[in-house]
């Protein structure tokens, strides 16, 4: 089993020591762990020229994917194939994460996206030909971690979603989330912090052996019950809400004074992050 961090902040940050303490957990429980300092690689700028999804989905002439920059790019790109867990961090100062982040999210999201590798190995199948690799379709649960000096929430109000996107695309179980916010020279808190890290390196562990679908999210549960953010898009007039990182549709409703998103079981099922809801985007995108 191996688990692989992708680190997008500045070495010796809380964002890095919180990223070392769920990997070292996760060697405890017995996995292979790795890390790559994203900010020592060079992934540029996604070029939207769309030469991977053409090569790879009307000349079939590609087993996968193949971006033509030349930057380090196939190399991060391999490592997250070849892994069956994932753990990012990103720092988050300015609400966002950083532009390292989006680098390897726009990079991975044209040509990995997880609806367009299952419909191109189900149509390769059906035309007698080979399917792709196993490693290509599997599921990896992942884990979020950002921090912010911020004295608010707003690495979990703004960044954490922005991050999950990645795992939404990439068809990827949400097993939980970290948001360090606040002081960073503060030791009693740091290790408390630290613990809750180690946490999710051992949830992730028992993840990668879990039916995706099945995987229980770990930490504070937020309104929406997929990617427990916080922030919905009006929808409409009234109460209706949806989630822009799910893409689910529900009612806003208010229980003994505290707010409530309620979502159908329909819906829930049909949700970006569940397989239903990526087998639904096929068929959207066949028409």
């Amino acid at each position: 089993m191996k688990i692989i961090g992708l680190d997008f902040s500045p070495a010796g940050s809380v964002c890095a020591e919180l990223l070392e303490s769920a990997l070292a957990s996760a060697a405890e429980c017995g996995a292979e762990v790795g890390s790559i300092r994203m900010l020592e690689k060079h992934v540029g700028q996604c070029t939207s020229c769309a030469r991977c999804p053409i090569n790879f989905l009307a000349k079939k002439s590609t087993d996968f994917p193949v971006c033509v920059l030349e930057d380090d790019f196939a190399e991060v790109r391999d490592r997250i194939i070849e892994s069956d867990g994932l753990i990012m961090a990103s720092p988050g100062d300015n609400q966002v994460p950083s532009g390292a982040f989006y680098c390897l999210l726009n990079r991975m999201i044209t040509p990995f996206d997880y609806s367009v590798l299952v419909r191109e190995h189900r149509e390769r199948v059906a035309s007698g030909g080979k399917g792709l690799d196993p490693k290509f379709l599997k599921r990896r649960p992942i884990v979020f971690i950002s921090d912010s000096a911020s004295a608010d929430d707003s690495a979990a109000d703004m960044v954490l979603p922005s991050m999950e996107r990645f795992g939404v695309f990439f068809g990827s179980p949400l097993v939980g989330t970290l948001a360090h916010c606040g002081p960073q020279d503060d030791p009693a808190r740091l290790g408390r912090f630290r613990e809750q890290a180690s946490l999710l390196g051992k949830k992730l562990v028992e993840a990668v052996d879990t039916d995706p679908d099945s995987v229980r999210f770990t930490g504070e549960p937020g309104l929406c019950p997929q990617c427990h953010g916080i922030s919905f898009t009006i929808v409409g007039e009234g109460t209706r809400i949806m989630c822009p990182v799910c893409g689910m549709t529900g009612d806003l409703d208010v229980v003994n004074g505290e707010p409530k998103a309620v979502f159908s079981a329909e819906a829930i099922s049909t949700s970006h992050p569940r397989f239903k809801g990526w087998l639904d985007s096929l068929k959207e995108a066949s028409k």
